[in-house]
C-alpha cells in the first residue's frame, strides 16, 4: 500500500500544471511573434500611423470650418472733469454677443491637391520602410534561429567526442596493464578527453548565448527556453538577373525611395501653387446685446480673393527648398538601386558558394570518419600510435564542426537572399507539417 501511495502521489506531481515539456517553437511562430511583440516593429507601425493622420492634415480646406463665438465684453471710462477736479464721471457698459461663422475654400488652384499627394507618397514611404523593418527582424530572427541549430549540433558533436575520447582512455588504461600500451599512451588519451570535455563546456556556452540572442531578436527580455523544430530553407533556384529585378521591384528600401521621390516631386508643385490665389467663401449669424434676452441680430455672408502680390523671400526660397529636396530625393532612389543591385548580386554569389561548401563539408565528414574508424581499429589491432587516433579523431570532429558551420552558412545566405530582393515573410518559414 506505501508503495501504491508513493506512485500515486509521483503521478500526481508529473500531471501537475507546468510538468508536462514545452511545446516546440517552430520558426513561423516565433515570426509571428516577433511581429507582434517587438519594439522596433511598433516603433515603425506608429510612424506608419502618424503619416496616415498627416493626410488628414494635408487636405485643410477640403471641408469647410464652422466656429461657435461666444463672448462677454465689459467696458468703462473713468476720468476727472476739468471743470470740478473733486468730480468723478462715470459710465459703464456690458455686451453680450454669441455667433456662428462658417468658411469655406472653393479654390486654391493646386495647392490642397499637391500637399495631399506628397503627403501620401510619405505616408506610402513609411509603410515600405514597416515592411522593411519586419523583414530586418525576420532575417535577423532566422539567422539566430538556425544559429541556435548550429550550436546545439555543436554540442552534439562534442558529447561524441568526449565519449569517444572517454572510450580510448578506458581501452588503453586496460592495455596498459597488459603491457601493450605505455603510459604516455595513456596520458595522451586522458589530455584528449580533458580538452574534449573543455570543449563540450565551451560548446553548452555558446547554445545558452544564442538562446539569450534568439529572445532578443524576438523582443523578448528572457532567453528561449522552448524546444526548436528543425527547418531548412529551399534554394529559390533564381538567376542572377531574376534575383536583380525582384529587388528592384519588391526591396522596400527602394520602394520607399521612389515613393519619397514622388512625393518631393509633389512638394515643389506645392511651393509652385504658394504663388497662386486663394477664392474663399464665408458666412456668419450673431446676436448681441447689453441684457438678456439678446435682441440685436447680425449676419453676412461674402466672398474673397486672395493674390500673393509680394512675399519675397518667402515664396522662392520655398521653391529652393523644394528642389533641392527632390533632387537628393531622386539621387536616394539612385542609390537605394545601386546598394540593392550590389547587395543581391554578393549574396548571390554567397548562396553558390555556400552550397559547394556545404557539399564539400559532407564529403570530408564521409573521409574523415573513414580514416578514423579504420586507425582506431588499427590501433587496437596493435598497429599505429595513439597519436595516430588522437589526430584521425580531431580530424573527424574538425570535419563534422567544418560541415555543420557550412550548412548554417547555406541557410544563413539564403535567408539574407530572400532577404535582398523583398520575399522575406513569415510564410516563408512554414514547416511541411504546419498549417499556416
Amino acid at each position: 500500500m506505501r508503495s501504491l501511495a508513493v506512485i500515486m502521489v509521483l503521478v500526481l506531481y508529473l500531471a501537475r500544471p507546468g510538468a508536462a515539456a514545452e511545446a516546440p517553437l517552430t520558426l513561423y511562430q516565433a515570426a509571428l511573434e516577433t511581429l507582434a511583440k517587438h519594439p522596433a516593429f511598433t516603433i515603425a507601425v506608429a510612424r506608419s500611423l502618424a503619416d496616415q493622420a498627416r493626410i488628414g492634415q494635408a487636405q485643410t480646406g477640403y471641408s469647410p470650418t464652422v466656429n461657435l463665438n461666444v463672448g462677454y465684453v465689459y467696458r468703462g471710462n473713468d476720468g476727472v472733469l476739468r471743470e470740478k477736479l473733486l468730480a468723478l464721471a462715470t459710465k459703464e457698459l456690458n455686451n453680450y454677443a454669441m455667433g456662428i461663422r462658417a468658411q469655406q475654400t472653393v479654390a486654391d488652384f493646386g495647392k490642397r491637391h499637391h500637399r495631399s499627394r506628397k503627403a501620401e507618397y510619405n505616408y506610402r514611404a513609411s509603410l515600405d520602410n514597416q515592411d522593411n523593418v519586419a523583414q530586418d527582424l525576420l532575417r535577423t530572427l532566422a539567422e539566430t534561429y538556425f544559429r541556435v541549430f548550429r550550436e546545439a549540433r555543436g554540442v552534439e558533436i562534442r558529447v561524441m567526442d568526449v565519449e569517444l575520447s572517454r572510450e580510448r582512455l578506458l581501452e588503453t588504461e586496460a592495455e596498459l596493464k597488459t603491457g601493450r600500451r605505455t603510459t604516455a599512451d595513456v596520458s595522451r588519451a586522458q589530455s584528449d578527453l580533458a580538452s574534449a570535455d573543455v570543449a563540450l563546456i565551451q560548446a553548452r556556452n555558446a547554445e545558452e548565448r544564442a538562446r539569450v540572442a534568439l529572445g532578443a531578436a524576438m523582443g523578448l527580455t528572457r532567453r528561449v527556453t522552448r524546444p526548436l523544430t528543425a527547418i531548412f530553407l529551399e534554394d529559390p533556384g533564381w538567376s542572377l538577373e531574376e534575383a536583380l529585378r525582384l529587388a528592384e521591384e519588391n526591396l522596400p528600401e527602394v520602394r520607399a525611395a521612389r515613393n519619397r521621390s514622388v512625393s518631393a516631386q509633389y512638394g515643389l508643385w506645392s511651393a509652385d501653387a504658394e504663388y497662386r490665389p486663394d477664392l474663399v467663401t464665408s458666412a456668419g449669424y450673431g446676436v448681441n446685446d447689453q441684457s438678456f434676452p439678446l435682441n440685436q441680430r447680425t449676419w453676412s455672408v461674402g466672398i474673397n480673393l486672395e493674390v500673393p502680390l509680394l512675399n519675397e523671400p518667402f515664396l522662392s526660397s520655398g521653391v529652393a527648398v523644394a528642389e533641392a529636396d527632390l533632387l537628393r530625393a531622386r539621387a536616394e532612389e539612385q542609390l537605394e538601386l545601386v546598394r540593392a543591385t550590389q547587395q543581391t548580386s554578393e549574396t548571390y554569389v554567397n548562396v553558390t558558394e555556400s552550397r559547394k561548401r556545404a557539399d564539400a563539408a559532407a564529403e570530408s565528414v564521409k573521409r574523415a570518419e573513414e580514416t578514423f574508424r579504420l586507425v582506431r581499429e588499427r590501433y587496437r589491432q596493435g598497429k599505429g600510435s595513439a597519436l595516430d587516433v588522437s589526430n584521425a579523431q580531431k580530424d573527424w570532429i574538425s570535419a563534422l564542426n567544418q560541415e555543420n558551420q557550412a550548412q548554417f552558412d547555406l541557410q544563413a545566405n539564403l535567408i539574407r537572399l530572400y532577404n535582398a530582393v523583398g520575399q522575406l515573410s513569415p510564410e516563408l518559414f512554414v514547416a511541411p507539417t504546419e498549417t499556416p
